[in-house]
């Protein structure tokens, strides 16, 4: 009898959660879509299902992607379907809600706190255009719940130690710049238990990261991926990266009224309350923030922000249910006001992005500002309303031209802008040289093109004097001797046999810096 009468208590306990979550998978079929971007790892895909090893061109070993789990997640998905635009729509819904459900039901300390902290999310632009996406968001915010939710309910202990550190490095080997988010509340478990057995277990737990290290350094020659070479390796200085990187933020205030100011009453909140393992996962946003401007931003606008929110809403469904009906009334009526009567809410104006001068208004952003609203550009052809009408997806002419080029196969060779779509559906015989050379090893490794314009994940590569027809012909062309030599060695890392005594010699040259 007492259990039937609990029935009832506990469903107005979850009801409004659970409403919120049918909400949220609403909202996702009607914003789901996929970026250029991914179709740049879901070429590793392919080739690694169809026996190629994990390439983008099939001939080298370059990691293109930054996401080795994510890619692993999606690879075996792939392996059974053979289909990767539903495979990665779906997949990357089914991760986002179980995010959720994690954050609603194993983080929260009240059921009120993880409504507010959901209905945030729901009004954050960033968070629900990058639940989708095709990029590795969804296992991110998976790995940080289930984090958040071993950090905020159990007191630190070895065993619990060990734990955390498996869980942050799992984050690490889906995304290695999340360590900044894992990394406050790892130092104050080990601050809390420290002793010799806590050290050596939470060295244990990340294994996972290291065990990838080791097989990135082995198999591709260097330990992090090439696009870090690229975009980080610029040459840029840090202080010409601070002023982009503060207009990645801006731009989110603009057009995403409630991602950052979520991440300030987050931290605001934990300091008031004195909820200091709340601080310390907040500690590890902030920290995040300040990396991300530290980097330029980036020209998908509101990427960088997806995690830190997350972050913020687990925050807040860990704080205890203080301050009665009123205070988290009020917070609730500021997120609803926040996200959805300003300008471009989520849920009411962002599903209906099919006409053409919408997306050119967004590459209008990128060309003046450097960051623009990448699933306003890219909804257009791969939006999933756009595919349940019958459309095939991607809809745009690097599809039609890309399964062209498969079927003829007369394409051994192409320099081309985006590294995207068009090289995905061209198939493994054709080789592709982007001009940002993310998919390039030896040009990832010296400073960007003086006098060219940049901005962030953009920074035009350029050719050296005969690289271009080295490449098309299999002979080292260069003009420059010591460019020569270190095309060699490094054509020796991506190309040369994987055990071979000089490749292992190179890559230790390589990587220290020597010019031996």
């Amino acid at each position: 009898m007492s259990f039937r009468r609990s029935l009832p208590s506990l469903w107005r306990g979850q009801s409004l959660v659970i409403v919120l979550m049918t909400a949220y998978v609403v909202m996702l079929v009607r914003t789901a879509w996929l970026c250029d971007d991914a179709y740049i790892s879901f070429r590793v895909v392919d080739n690694f299902i169809h026996g190629h090893g994990l390439r983008w061109n099939i001939v080298e070993r370059v990691q293109v992607y930054t996401h080795p789990l994510w890619l692993f997640l999606v690879s075996v998905c792939y392996f059974f379907t053979r289909e990767i635009y539903f495979t990665a729509i779906f997949l990357s819904m089914a991760v986002s809600l179980a995010a959720l459900g994690v954050l609603s039901f194993g983080a929260s300390k009240s059921r009120v706190g993880s409504a507010l902290a959901v209905v945030l999310l729901l009004c954050s632009n960033a968070y629900v255009d990058y639940s989708t996406s095709g990029l590795e968001n969804p296992l991110t915010y998976l790995l940080l719940a289930v984090f958040a939710a071993l950090f905020l309910r159990q007191e630190p202990t070895p065993s619990h130690s060990l734990l955390l550190a498996f869980v942050a490095s799992l984050g690490m080997v889906n995304r290695v710049d999340t360590a900044l988010l894992f990394a406050p509340a790892l130092a104050y478990t080990l601050f809390r238990v420290r002793n010799a057995r806590t050290v050596l277990l939470m060295a244990a737990g990340f294994a996972p990261w290291l065990l990838w290290e080791a097989f990135s350094l082995l198999y591709y020659g260097f330990p992090f991926p090439n696009t870090y070479y690229v975009k980080l390796g610029a040459g840029v200085p840090v202080f010409t990266l601070l002023k982009p990187g503060l207009a990645y933020l801006w731009d989110s205030l603009r057009n995403d009224s409630v991602t950052l100011p979520a991440c300030a009453a987050a931290l605001t909140a934990s300091l008031v309350l004195r909820q200091w393992r709340n601080v310390w996962l907040a500690a590890g946003m902030l920290l995040y923030l300040a990396y991300v401007i530290s980097i330029g931003g980036d020209y998908m606008s509101g990427r960088f922000l997806a995690a830190p929110v997350f972050v913020a809403a687990l925050v807040i469904a860990g704080l205890p249910p203080k301050g009665g009906w009123r205070i988290w009334g009020s917070a609730f009526a500021c997120a609803v006001v926040l996200g959805y009567l300003l300008p471009h809410p989520t849920p009411f104006s962002r599903d209906n992005l099919t006409e053409r001068a919408v997306s050119d208004a967004a590459l209008v952003d990128f060309a003046t500002r450097g960051v623009a609203d990448a699933r306003r550009y890219e909804y257009v052809r791969t939006g999933l309303l756009g595919a349940c009408k019958g459309r095939p997806m991607p809809d745009c002419p690097d599809r039609e031209r890309g399964l062209l080029m498969w079927a003829r196969r007369d394409t051994p060779f192409m320099i081309l802008m985006n590294a995207g779509m068009l090289p995905f559906f061209a198939g493994p015989s054709t080789y592709f040289l982007d001009v940002w050379g993310l998919g390039d090893a030896f040009r990832a490794h010296f400073p960007a093109a003086s006098g060219r314009r940049w901005a962030a994940g953009h920074v035009f590569r350029s050719y050296p004097p005969g690289y271009v027809d080295t490449l098309r012909t299999g002979e080292n062309k260069l003009k420059d001797e010591q460019l020569s030599s270190s095309y060699e060695r490094i054509k020796l890392i991506i190309r040369g046999p994987l055990f071979s005594r000089e490749r292992l010699r190179a890559i230790v040259l390589q990587n220290l810096g020597s010019r031996e």
